[in-house]
């Protein structure tokens, strides 16, 4: 019985989002790949504070177009950064949702030549988002190796 109900949720989940429950966590699994093989050039944060007022949710698009804020981190390969980062990917949840989320923060991670590997995008709180076009739902902080960098003024 319980294996009936997996299956019927797995075909569920498939309808509802067109994707795989695993598919967008192994999106997170190439950016992590990368990072432990020092194939990362550099990561980008951008930030869309939540008092910045749309008739929309924040898309991708919107984001990375719009973004209030940027750090660009290029030295990726710093054992303490890398290690920090490769945690909190790895500690990180993903699973289909069928809403999209207004979007406030996207980390962009790109192999040299500006081969972009993956993005990772979140609402507000880091709960909700988008990874490779999908919204998902997150159970972990896909940016908690940056609080120990940046403190509480950009994190």
């Amino acid at each position: 019985m319980h294996a009936r109900r997996a299956v019927i949720a797995g075909i569920l989940s498939i309808i509802a989002t067109g994707t795989a429950p695993g598919a967008s966590a192994s999106a997170i699994d190439h950016i992590v790949t990368a990072l432990e093989q020092d194939r990362v050039d550099r990561v980008e944060i951008v930030r869309i504070p939540r008092e910045v007022a749309s008739r929309t949710a924040f898309t991708p698009e919107m984001l990375e177009g719009g973004y209030y804020y940027k750090l660009l981190i290029r030295h990726v390969r710093a054992p303490k950064l890398r290690d920090a980062m490769i945690r909190s990917l790895k500690g990180l949840a993903v699973e289909p949702s069928p809403e999209r989320a207004d979007l406030r923060w996207g980390m962009l991670v790109f192999l040299k030549g500006d081969v972009r590997v993956g993005s990772i995008y979140m609402d507000e709180d880091r709960r909700n988002g988008t990874v490779d076009g999908r919204p998902v739902r997150f159970r972990g902080d896909a940016l908690a190796w940056l609080k120990p960098f940046l403190g509480d003024g950009f994190y």
